[in-house]
């Protein structure tokens, strides 16, 4: 398992790049991924962490709600996994753990699978499959 990944939603997206790139990011995008019903942007660093910016299209999806909620903040961390019940077990067990949205390609990631999950006491946490 590895750190992949910050994922801010902003109602703003265009100022979200703006500030990482006065951070001295290079921010890619914006990528539509129909699936997700997302736009996002991608922030990439030479020491810094990644980011992930995120906003809702106009089809209703995942993050509609939660934008009307929250304006701008990071809502999820990701990590790359090569097995989700391992993580699972590792934070705690099912008990702990929420399937928020099962195993989906994302077109940000190449297609690569992703799924997210609610752990107890921590959050929203995404997983990514491996390369």
């Amino acid at each position: 398992m590895k750190f992949h990944h910050f994922g801010l939603l902003s109602s703003n997206p265009q100022g979200s790049c703006q500030v990482l790139v006065n951070l001295g990011y290079d921010v890619s995008g914006p990528i539509e991924d129909p699936l997700q019903k997302v736009r996002a942007w991608w922030g990439s660093h030479s020491t810094l962490p990644c980011v992930e910016i995120i906003s809702p299209t106009e089809t209703t999806g995942a993050v509609s709600n939660l934008a009307k909620k929250i304006q701008q903040g990071v809502y999820h961390v990701c990590f790359e996994v090569s097995d989700a019940q391992a993580f699972i077990d590792q934070v705690g067990g099912s008990s702990r753990v929420l399937l928020v949205s099962p195993p989906k390609p994302a077109v940000l990631f190449q297609n690569r699978l992703i799924s997210f999950y609610f752990v107890d006491s921590f959050g929203l946490v995404e997983l990514l499959e491996p390369e």
